[in-house]
């Protein structure tokens, strides 16, 4: 009995019930509730930096078992808004495949959000190979500043929504250009 009411005890403290605190230092940060800035309903997440964090991240996140996902493309959505995001902000979406293998991944880095914006809904769309796991996604942000969180959802789209992930690095059927000369 004494186990179950200690649990219950620290889930009624957890400010967001179902996500996880985590990153390379999430003890530089404070991921709070806020009641005063949010876009969708009362309230949102808010991360913000501890002083100088350094080459440091922070994530809110959560991670789903891929079952009912399989073979399919979801879309991850979320409204964040920043203030003197000196390093950057984004969402993010990674599939973990059987065995470890290496999946699908984007957390936005290539456009990043940066600096002081207002709240605009972002999007990170993924496929989910047949062998995948778990599905995890969240907001994060890097280095000093603050980022609000709101109103998200994972969804599953037609694949005529494009994916968000870069292209694959191409892989040769023999090595190319070895002297660098061409």
């Amino acid at each position: 009995a004494p186990a179950p009411a200690a649990s219950a005890a620290a889930a009624k403290h957890d400010p967001f019930p179902g996500w996880i605190i985590a990153g390379s230092s999430p003890d530089k940060y404070d991921v709070t509730k806020d009641r005063d800035v949010h876009h969708v309903g009362a309230t949102s997440a808010k991360l913000e930096a501890i002083g100088n964090p350094g080459n440091t991240f922070v994530t809110l996140m959560q991670s789903v078992v891929a079952d009912k996902y399989l073979g399919k493309r979801v879309r991850f959505s979320a409204f964040v808004r920043t203030s003197g995001a000196d390093g950057w902000a984004g969402l993010w979406l990674r599939i973990d495949r059987k065995g470890g293998a290496k999946g699908p991944f984007d957390n936005m880095q290539q456009r990043p959000i940066k600096g002081t914006t207002d709240f605009k809904q972002y999007d990170v769309v993924l496929d989910v190979p047949q062998d995948s796991v778990s599905v995890n996604f969240g907001i994060l942000l890097s280095g000093r500043g603050q980022a609000w969180f709101d109103g998200a959802s994972l969804t599953v789209v037609p694949t005529s929504v494009p994916t968000t992930r870069g292209p694959d690095r191409a892989v040769n059927t023999a090595p190319l250009n070895l002297s660098l000369e061409d």
